[in-house]
């Protein structure tokens, strides 16, 4: 089977994450990476949008939030599979219409929580037996910035 070639749009945190575990896995490639302070850590950076997206199979997302839904746009519009971090949208309807694109397009869309590559759901999937956890409770340390809303939070911090 031939290697899954992938570029990531926005290598900060979550797109070094994604990184990471594209490179562990056999079956993908990093091809492009295009934005993000961590982008020139994997060899593969590009210097536009467009060279990334021509060099994938499949682009992850991992931009700010706020530009999701028009580089969604644009890579399933180039015939591209996506995997975009949470949320894909500023709305309901403007998701509707991305998955209905990735319909007519034949193309994989996919919504993720970056939060589910990282050590902390990795040990507590390794550590949990099914039907344990009856209950969870999560508290923030952090209040996120003076002019964060309850919403604000909730969307920063909720996978």
């Amino acid at each position: 089977m031939p290697r899954q070639r992938w570029s990531i749009l926005g290598v900060g945190r979550a797109g070094r994450a994604r990184a990471h575990a594209i490179q562990a896995d056999s079956n993908s490639a990093l091809t492009a990476t295009w934005r993000g302070r961590f982008g020139a850590h994997f060899g593969v950076s590009v210097q536009t949008m467009e060279q990334a997206i021509a060099r994938s199979d499949i682009v992850a997302i991992s931009s700010p939030s706020h530009v999701h839904a028009d580089q969604v746009e644009q890579v399933l519009r180039a015939g591209r599979h996506v995997v975009v971090e949470y949320p894909l949208a500023a709305n309901a309807a403007q998701a509707a219409d991305l998955f209905e694109l990735a319909r007519a397009r034949n193309r994989v869309l996919h919504v993720s929580h970056i939060e589910l590559l990282g050590a902390v759901h990795q040990t507590l999937v390794a550590n949990t037996r099914p039907g344990f956890v009856k209950s969870l409770s999560v508290h923030f340390t952090c209040s996120g910035p003076v002019k964060a809303t309850a919403a604000d939070m909730a969307l920063a911090n909720v996978a």
